[in-house]
């Protein structure tokens, strides 16, 4: 992935606000499903990856790739190096550039569906059914490849424990594995209650959920599968206090003419958007 720019005039703090009554029922936990041929993220993921749809849960089992084809995926690399995996990587794998893989048309083709899924199926969620209300959302969603014995991705935390987050968040996680027991997400279901449990989905199944307010963590992988899935964040417009950023990451903003407005920066040597840190 290219070097991130950042936006120096972004505050590092959000204004409060006072959110309106239907949108604490907006955000409440809940496990959601969706038409996995309308929105394919499994096979447009895996086909940015660079590994087969079917061989995900998979993927460290994949200990070396021929000289003549492309690069894998630092993603997987990044992964594999977590899990202590070590596997054999050629001089090919070592001369890798990120920056082509997110202007790739694999990427554009993951992007796109992103974005329809984000216009038809999240906005309506969070605009209290209004017709007219737009959200801003993250763009790019965070993408994660979690290998068996990998590390925590994330240590225990709320997101407004950091610079930049707002009240009127609403957080998304979206695995395309099977996801429960070690190899998922715990969380708790109110502010500080502390009743941490795991999360179980499956492909076609995502969560909603108050990443804000709720503590979340990951755990050490001690499943034998890999976990693969993204995660964002999105806030009503009409309740969004700086449209800059949401917390470190970078936003578009729908649109009532299924258009979007995109709050990027542009790299002085590439013309392609560069993703915030």
């Amino acid at each position: 992935m290219p070097r991130r720019e950042r936006n120096e005039e972004v505050p590092t703090d959000a204004p409060s606000i006072i959110l309106p009554s239907w949108f604490h029922e907006a955000k409440k936990y809940q496990v959601m499903e969706y038409d996995t041929k309308k929105y394919p993220f499994r096979e447009v993921i895996a086909e940015w990856l660079e590994v087969p749809s079917d061989k995900l849960e998979q993927i460290h089992e994949i200990k070396t790739i021929p000289e003549t084809r492309t690069p894998i995926h630092p993603l997987i690399r990044h992964a594999w190096t977590a899990a202590k995996l070590e596997p054999k990587i050629s001089s090919t794998m070592r001369r890798a550039k990120k920056t082509g893989l997110y202007s790739s048309p694999q990427y554009e083709n993951y992007i796109k569906v992103y974005r329809d899924f984000i216009r038809n199926e999240i906005r309506p969620l969070c605009t209290n059914g209004s017709i007219d209300e737009q959200i801003v959302y993250q763009y790019p969603p965070t993408t994660r490849v979690v290998m068996p014995n990998g590390n925590k991705t994330i240590s225990m935390h709320c997101d407004k424990d950091y610079d930049n987050h707002q009240d009127a968040e609403i957080n998304f996680w979206i695995p395309v594995t099977l996801v429960r027991g070690n190899n998922s997400l715990f969380l708790e279901s109110k502010p500080g209650k502390g009743d941490f449990q795991s999360v179980e989905l499956q492909y076609g199944q995502y969560l909603k959920f108050d990443g804000h307010d709720c503590r979340h963590y990951t755990v050490h992988n001690d499943t034998d599968t890999c976990r693969v899935s993204f995660d964002f964040r999105v806030i009503p417009t009409g309740l969004c206090t700086q449209k800059q950023r949401i917390g470190d990451f970078c936003v578009e903003e729908t649109t009532s003419d299924a258009a979007y407005i995109s709050y990027w920066k542009k790299s002085k040597k590439n013309s392609n958007p560069i993703p915030c840190d």
